[in-house]
């Protein structure tokens, strides 16, 4: 299993948001290539919780 198949697998649970930062994201260079996961149906980043995964 690749990321790019884990990825699918958890895009595809009810309400999951991704993120992966990249050079034009704002985010800093040491997260450019990750990707996070987060519970969000509002499909908003949430501002005062952590990923899951």
């Amino acid at each position: 299993m690749d990321i790019d198949m884990i990825t699918e697998f958890i895009e595809n649970l009810d309400g999951v948001l991704t993120l992966a930062p990249g050079p034009d994201s704002g985010y800093p260079e040491v997260s450019w290539g990750d990707r996070f996961f987060y519970y969000a149906p509002d499909g908003q980043v949430p501002t005062r919780t952590q990923p899951f995964a």
